[in-house]
């Protein structure tokens, strides 16, 4: 790309914000609409995946609000702050994919048991604990 085209990519996307799409097509820059999704159908595949991933989401959020679980995570995975939420969710895929559902609610449970309710916060008196990892 030379220095005219990335200057108008900048000033295009800039201008637009989220409205269009730069593409490269075959060495031309093309500007596109952002695609619609809202009529899309999914095929009952690609439920079953969307809703597993939102359990792996949640199983990685989970984790990563409770420090001690968070701790524990980076150090059982060995890998660094930055990439412990994709871990956790890899993690998840390999411990739950595949298996029956009665499996995954199991290790959903044995995770819940291990979230250890957070300290009350003695200025607001709340508690910050809202963890649900079955659908």
């Amino acid at each position: 790309m030379t220095k005219n085209e990335a200057i108008i990519e900048k000033a295009v996307a800039g201008a637009m914000g989220k409205d269009v799409i730069i593409r490269n097509i075959r060495g031309k820059i093309v500007v596109t609409d952002k695609p619609e999704f809202k009529e899309r159908i999914l095929s009952e595949k690609q439920e079953v995946v969307t809703e597993f991933m939102a359990s792996a989401n949640q199983y990685a959020k989970t984790i990563m609000k409770q420090e001690n679980l968070r701790n524990e995570s980076q150090i059982r995975l060995n890998v660094t702050r930055e990439r412990l939420y994709t871990s956790l969710v890899s993690e998840y895929w390999k411990m739950c994919w595949g298996k029956p559902q009665k499996d995954i609610e199991e290790f959903g449970q044995a995770m819940l048991n291990k979230v250890e309710k957070p300290e009350t916060n003695n200025n607001t008196g709340d508690n910050d604990l809202t963890v649900s990892l079955q659908q």
